[in-house]
């Protein structure tokens, strides 16, 4: 919660700790189902060679998109699954690929 402790956000909102555990408990899960919530193909397809190592550029040259579009798609399925890096949108990826 952008560097903030849970006591410190229950006391600005008011809430107690146990609550603004569970509500960003709630927010993370939701924020990791992003595939299952269901990426459009595009943002799939982008994420997929993402995963497989490829650069933007290359992944825009096999889509045959502009590399512009391909970022749009990968900050679309980024927002889908929670993630801020590219790390972290590859372990959602796998992660949401176990299940």
């Amino acid at each position: 919660a952008y560097g903030f402790r849970y006591s410190e956000i229950a006391r600005m909102t008011g809430a107690t700790v146990r609550t603004v555990e569970r509500q960003l408990r709630r927010a993370r899960e939701h924020l990791r189902d992003g595939l299952e919530r269901g990426l459009a193909q595009r943002e799939h397809e982008v994420l997929c060679a993402l995963v497989e190592g490829l650069s933007l550029s290359a992944i825009a040259l096999e889509l045959e998109i502009s590399e512009l579009t391909a970022r749009d798609y990968l900050t679309a399925a980024y927002r889908k699954l929670g993630a801020r890096t590219r790390a972290e949108a590859i372990d959602a990826f796998h992660a949401a690929k176990r299940r």
